[in-house]
């Protein structure tokens, strides 16, 4: 499923991208720690773009550069 040109993904997805369980993201969406999602109907998913926001707003200190 899409929308525009962004994935839509399955909660199952991005547990294991994450490397977290599905009861984990079940509880970032209950606090609203988590990625944006959507819900369709019953269904919960995510946006690819929405992942990746979040993902980089985690990011803790700053890059050295060893070039």
């Amino acid at each position: 499923m899409t929308v525009g040109d962004d994935q839509l993904r399955s909660p199952s997805w991005l547990a294991q991208r994450l490397g977290k369980s599905a009861k984990t993201l079940e509880t970032w969406r209950r606090q609203g720690t988590g990625p944006a999602f959507v819900r369709v109907g019953r269904d919960i998913r995510y946006r690819e773009s929405d992942v990746e926001r979040w993902l980089t707003a985690q990011t803790v200190g700053k890059a050295v550069d060893r070039g």
